[in-house]
């Protein structure tokens, strides 16, 4: 299993593990009151620092390299406040409609894997994985142009479904994932199931 397939899978195990454990009413707060970024990148042992875990690397918070998250190595020397070597750089986007500055981000990284995690309502989940992945298509073909990328890099985009009413704090996650070296144009959007 790659590094992208590994990731995937802990995300998603450790999202309905953190799910579960919130009453609704606790779990709908923390999407009313703002504490959903601390939950997804900032309290300590936050949603993605138990990937990190899961996945043997040491998780980096508060913009490394002005990116959200990063993973490194166990064993990393870190050069000041920065992280190296960078293993796995993460974007976490709550407004999809910025996410291809956050997409324009990562196509700049040079590291083994790159994830943007965003946000969609069913009703718009169609159009907005197709203008995500017209995004990747536009700013991968715009780099490569200038300066190829190591095709053995993976990409892994991560979208959670909002849901509707009383259902909206309830998230489905659909996912595209690919070898930057096959590129974005045949991987299809699917959802994940745990």
């Amino acid at each position: 299993m790659n590094l992208a397939e590994r990731f995937e899978t802990a995300f998603i195990n450790r999202y309905a593990s953190m799910r579960h454990g919130f009453a609704d009413e606790d779990w709908q707060q923390a999407w009313r009151d703002g504490s959903w970024e601390r939950l997804m990148l900032w309290n300590h042992e936050c949603l993605l620092e138990r990937v990190a875990h899961d996945l043997g690397l040491e998780y980096w918070s508060r913009e490394p390299f002005r990116v959200d998250a990063a993973f490194v190595p166990k064993q990393n020397t870190p050069l000041g406040s920065v992280p190296f070597p960078l293993l796995v750089a993460i974007e976490h986007e709550n407004k999809i409609a910025t996410i291809k500055n956050e997409i324009a981000k990562l196509v700049h990284i040079r590291c083994l894997l790159k994830v943007a995690i965003t946000y969609a309502s069913n009703k718009n989940l169609k159009r907005s994985t197709e203008k995500i992945k017209q995004h990747i298509i536009e700013l991968t073909a715009t780099l490569n142009a200038h300066i190829r990328e190591d095709p053995r890099s993976s990409y892994l985009f991560l979208v959670g479904v909002v849901g509707e009413g009383a259902h909206r704090c309830e998230l489905e996650w659909h996912g595209l994932r690919f070898a930057a070296g096959d590129g974005p144009d045949l991987p299809s959007w699917r959802a994940l199931v745990r």
